[in-house]
């Protein structure tokens, strides 16, 4: 960790460039320097650690640890001078958002054993028939293999309760059925009362697949399937669309390589080719598997966005919003882990918070109005950035652009990304990554046109608003899994990040 006296030089250092550069005391205003002296490793770090301990109990969006997470926010924010959303609801936008807990998950692979290929001439003369027709061979005897959870196999969080007792397996491609479409991974395939084995993704891009990506747990139960295993490395993304009576996981690719081996292939090669021929390439397998996985299902629960802002100075610009945004839900307590999600996504949280207080306590407001939001469900596909696009509070005429933080928190170096347009938002970045010397890559420029990876393309899909964002170079080697503590963070690229995304937020909105 370096102490108060790196600050000391990085702030001298910035005075310094930002003379060089033209940027002068006018845009270095005492008022902005506070803020930028208010961000401090220290504080950022606090607020990481906090987010990611045992009292918040990994932050599950719509459970009773998210909404600990929520109080312990909104008091930070009350206590700053936030404004709320309005006198009723506080800083909380509610909405609904059904969710499961997985409370014990078992797995087993039944795989055929490999046969010793025979030795000698066999029973074929070298010249002429068979001396006697061959006896069909028996199958081969399976071998027992049980997976283990976080390394082999991670439940879908969206994964209903049930329990399977060596059931089939089949290998259906993308699990995608559209013959409208004339492509169809179940043509000619019996998945009855069998597990269904698919890639993430689709043949093609485009909104016909969209769709159908996301309904691949229904249509497998619609199919007759009993459940579905998602073939992934790392096993990461525990999403999905919860199916009643569907059972699900993701399986790593090292365990599948040991199911396809019957066939001869591997993970790597039946993905190239389904990317080569873009047409079905379905079979079922040998192998059985066992899987039970007992899970609670909470269909009328509702969660929640945490939101505060600074209204704008200027009458003119202060229906304008500059967002400050990041997902401050994780997976909770699971099958007896704690996932802490430290790096994804309290390190972007603790961003917000600290960016929130800094703008709070620099001493004036900026021409147009700030506001910062920590969103749930992002975990279960970025429903509290949607719901809060399509339900804009009503003091929020326009979102001039949505600043997002996604896992800031792990490896050494800063980078950014943002919209083309307006041309001003990469400038104000680069103004701010030139003072600081935060940035060590050029900008991404990008403006997305489909919901996914992350919140900020919710603004960009919905509103059509420009939208930047904010990420640390990594390697986040724990994505999704308990060891996602707060020990993987480094306190001084949470301060790094904070002071480029505020001094870039406050260029934008005094512009």
């Amino acid at each position: 960790m370096k102490n108060k006296k790196r600050f000391t030089m990085v702030t001298a250092l910035a005075a310094v460039v930002c003379v060089l550069l033209g940027l002068g005391a006018a845009k270095l205003d005492p008022a902005r320097q506070k803020g930028l002296e208010t961000i401090k490793w220290s504080t950022v770090y606090d607020y990481n650690r906090t987010l990611a301990s045992d009292r918040f109990g990994g932050r599950y969006s719509a459970d009773a640890s998210f909404m600990e997470a929520a109080k312990w926010v909104s008091a930070k924010y009350k206590n700053w001078g936030l404004k709320p959303l309005n006198a009723k609801d506080g800083y909380l936008q509610t909405y609904p958002l059904p969710y499961t807990i997985v409370d014990k998950v078992e797995m087993t692979l039944f795989i055929p054993e490999k046969k010793a290929q025979p030795k000698g001439p066999g029973n074929r003369p070298p010249d002429g028939p068979p001396m006697f027709e061959p006896k069909p061979e028996p199958p081969a005897p399976l071998k027992e293999k049980k997976l283990e959870p976080i390394t082999d196999f991670l439940p879908l969080l969206s994964s209903g309760k049930g329990e399977a007792v060596q059931a089939g397996i089949v290998f259906a491609g993308y699990g995608i059925s559209l013959p409208e479409a004339g492509y169809d991974d179940y043509a000619g395939l019996d998945v009855k009362g069998k597990f269904v084995l698919y890639f993430s993704g689709a043949p093609e891009v485009g909104d016909k697949f969209d769709e159908a990506r996301k309904n691949v747990p229904l249509t497998a139960k619609d199919k007759g399937a009993l459940g579905i295993l998602r073939i992934s490395d790392p096993i990461a993304t525990p999403s999905g669309t919860w199916v009643e009576g569907s059972i699900g996981s993701m399986i790593s690719e090292s365990v599948v390589d040991l199911l396809l081996d019957e066939k001869g292939l591997t993970v790597e090669k039946l993905r190239n080719d389904l990317r080569l021929y873009k047409r079905p390439l379905s079979f079922a397998l040998s192998s059985k598997i066992s899987c039970k996985i007992d899970a609670r299902r909470f269909p009328d629960s509702k969660a929640c966005n945490i939101v505060g802002y600074i209204e704008g100075s200027d009458p003119k610009l202060k229906d304008e919003v500059v967002l400050y945004g990041a997902h401050a839900d994780h997976m909770g307590r699971q099958f007896g882990y704690l996932f802490p999600g430290a790096d994804d996504n309290a390190s972007g949280s603790a961003v917000v918070m600290q960016i929130a207080e800094a703008f709070a306590k620099m001493g004036r407001r900026p021409k147009r109005t700030v506001a910062f939001a920590l969103f749930s469900g992002e975990e279960f596909g970025l429903y509290g950035s949607q719901y809060m696009a399509k339900n804009l509070p009503p003091q929020f005429k326009k979102i001039a652009v949505m600043i997002n933080f996604d896992m800031v928190g792990e490896g050494d170096a800063a980078a950014a990304g943002c919209s083309p347009e307006p041309p001003e938002l990469k400038a104000c970045i680069e103004e701010a990554g030139a003072a600081l010397g935060g940035l060590k890559s050029p900008i991404r420029l990008n403006q997305p046109t489909r919901l996914g990876g992350t919140d900020h393309t919710s603004f960009a899909v919905i509103l059509k608003c420009p939208t930047a964002g904010f990420f640390s170079n990594g390697p986040h080697i724990s994505y999704h899994k308990p060891g996602d503590t707060i020990y993987r963070i480094n306190p001084d690229i949470l301060a790094d990040i904070a002071k480029l995304a505020y001094l870039s937020g406050d260029l934008f909105a005094n512009r």
